[in-house]
């Protein structure tokens, strides 16, 4: 399981990388942007076999954790600690494409899925990307190889565009489209 934070810790990161990003909140959990001060949650969390068998198929390398998802991305992508009762519970990040919108990736650790967080988290996200940022594109893409995630995805709302089987270097996946406009929401 995740490394359990104690009370300061998430609310002074909050605090200091909100000028950055502000945290989002969702019906049940927080999103907070992640920092360097991260790591070892993100070690412990992608180290989870659980977890890295969808996301990259290995344990990811300390390096690879604060080059990638640690905030050294942003703004064109912007990662979170997803949180529980101020227990750090899974990841989502966003990456923006163009000037419509881009895509979500989001892993919550198994012992708390198919318990509505992750639907809580992925809606909160979207309400955020749609009215605070204006994007009227937001996708995913799970492997195909995934069925829960494309299950996931689809319960959610997204709708599956296309079987993408020629991307050099990745495996086929499903591009999904949010079908919503921000008006429409």
């Amino acid at each position: 399981m995740l490394r359990k934070t104690n009370g300061s810790e998430p609310a002074a990161r909050a605090t200091m990388t909100a000028m950055v990003h502000p945290a989002i909140e969702a019906v049940g959990a927080l999103l907070r942007p992640t920092d360097d001060g991260d790591l070892a949650t993100l070690r412990s969390f992608f180290d989870d076999p659980g977890v890295h068998e969808q996301w990259g198929g290995r344990p990811l390398t300390d390096h690879e954790i604060l080059a990638k998802y640690t905030g050294k991305r942003a703004p064109a992508v912007q990662c979170f600690i997803v949180e529980e009762d101020r227990n750090p519970i899974g990841f989502m990040q966003y990456h923006q494409s163009d000037d419509r919108g881009g895509g979500l990736d989001l892993v919550l650790h198994p012992v708390v899925r198919g318990r509505g967080l992750g639907r809580a988290v992925v809606l909160a996200m979207v309400d955020y990307l749609q009215s605070a940022r204006g994007w009227q594109l937001i996708t995913v893409d799970p492997e195909a190889s995934n069925p829960r995630g494309v299950d996931f995805w689809e319960r959610v709302g997204f709708e599956p565009a296309r079987l993408v089987e020629d991307e050099p270097g990745r495996p086929p996946y499903w591009l999904m489209k949010w079908p919503h406009e921000a008006s429409g929401r």
